[in-house]
């Protein structure tokens, strides 16, 4: 499977456990760089996406190793909104440049000025939002 780009909840490594239902030490996980997108926050929602904008660069994790049943509960997550592209990013670590899947929204999605706050998200809404996660991830 190719590695996944995770630049809104999913950088959280509790979000993604509580999405996948299993330990997460067994992949390789990389924090990476977008050049060229920003993280938006969806109006009305306390989530992001990724859209374009050529004076930004969005940070995210790049996750190696995930297996077809990953994905599986991954597109669960994600939804019938969202659809998976491509992107290319470069790996902080090693400075090296990998294309990597992502989950795009599927359909047009309004959303605010400015950049998403991943660490104001995770003091505000992570406790609630790992408690639903955990309610509704199928088995």
């Amino acid at each position: 499977m190719p590695p996944y780009f995770f630049y809104g909840t999913l950088r959280d490594m509790d979000v993604l456990r509580a999405v996948l239902r299993r330990p997460i030490d067994c992949f390789t996980i990389s924090e990476a760089l977008a050049d060229g997108y920003r993280a938006a926050p969806v109006v009305g929602s306390d989530y992001s996406v990724l859209v374009p904008d050529a004076s930004h660069v969005s940070a995210g994790i790049v996750v190696f190793g995930l297996a077809l049943r990953d994905i599986r509960r991954l597109d669960w997550f994600e939804g019938r909104d969202y659809t998976t592209a491509s992107i290319d990013v470069l790996l902080i670590d090693s400075e090296q440049e990998v294309t990597a899947n992502l989950y795009a929204p599927a359909k047009n999605v309004r959303t605010e000025k400015g950049v998403w706050d991943f660490d104001a998200w995770r003091h505000r809404h992570k406790r609630k939002f790992i408690a639903m996660i955990r309610r509704g991830n199928p088995a």
